[in-house]
C-alpha cells in the first residue's frame, strides 16, 4: 500500500519537474 503511494508521489514530482523550468522552483 505504502509503495503505491510513494510511486504515485514520485511520478507526480517527476512530472512537475519535467513541466516546470528548474529555476522556477527555487
Amino acid at each position: 500500500m505504502v509503495r503505491k503511494l510513494l510511486k504515485r508521489i514520485l511520478a507526480a514530482y517527476v512530472l512537475a519537474h519535467k513541466n516546470v523550468p528548474p529555476g522556477a522552483m527555487y
